[in-house]
């Protein structure tokens, strides 16, 4: 595949985990215990995002003739990947303050955002 696909699929995957965990965030910050739609909603797009960014990922990785092993950058973002994917689970148990969720979203896709464009290490 080209380039620009994996592209193109690593920013819809982004688009989709923030719709995800922002549709979350709103159920907990509704303090409702179940709205039907809502939740499942924010964590099938959650998912799908997380999916499409791993994929995506290792797919440019591959393009760009990239290993793991030389590009030091590539851990940090994973274990990023990783927080993502747990942030779910802090939201739901209340580990992760809603009022304080958007900016860890936020921070995180920066920090992630940073480190695949200019790739420091």
């Amino acid at each position: 595949m080209n380039i620009l696909i994996y592209t193109w699929i690593h920013i819809i995957s982004i688009v989709l985990l923030v719709i995800g965990f922002s549709s979350l965030i709103t159920v907990k910050i509704a303090k409702e215990e179940y709205i039907a739609g809502l939740r499942k909603m924010g964590a099938i797009f959650q998912g799908i995002g997380l999916f499409g960014l791993l994929v995506s990922g290792f797919g440019m990785m591959a393009r760009l003739n990239l290993k793991m092993a030389e590009s030091g950058w590539i851990h940090p973002k994973l274990l990023i990947w990783l927080l993502l994917g747990f942030s779910i689970v802090a939201l739901k148990r209340g580990w992760l303050p809603s009022k304080v969720a958007y900016a860890v979203l936020l921070i995180l896709i920066g920090i992630a955002a940073y480190l695949g464009i200019f790739k420091p290490f």
